[in-house]
């Protein structure tokens, strides 16, 4: 796994197991940040292996922005969005490439939505 490694310590909120992005499913980690040889990373994927990698000691509604700042990076590899599109084109891409994703991972949409509302 290289520069990740995971944490024991369970949260209150959890983030899906699995995560569907298009045909693929990925695995989501939780792991210690401290681990990562880049300081200040606090979440990364790997569309080689399948894996997203997210630090455990993240507020819940900071988690959540990283968790979807990854899958859009997953979104960009599985749609094969060239990377030099223009900001109107990436959206449009990105658009319906999450709106599939939180079609098809129902625990992923409740996770987020109690995550959201607890800093409320």
């Amino acid at each position: 796994m290289g520069r990740w490694s995971v944490h024991s310590v369970k949260t209150a909120t959890q983030p899906p197991a699995s995560i569907k992005v298009g045909h693929l499913d990925f695995r989501v980690v939780l792991t210690s940040r401290a681990v990562s040889e880049h300081e200040g990373e606090d979440a990364a994927i790997d569309v080689d292996v399948l894996t997203i990698w997210l630090a455990d000691c993240l507020p819940p509604q900071l988690a959540v922005e990283k968790l979807i700042h990854e899958l859009l990076h997953g979104c960009y590899e599985v749609w094969n969005i060239p990377p030099r599109c223009g900001e109107e084109r990436t959206v449009t891409a990105l658009a319906p490439a999450l709106t599939t994703i939180l079609r098809d991972n129902p625990e992923l949409r409740r996770w987020i939505d109690a995550n959201i509302e607890t800093a409320q």
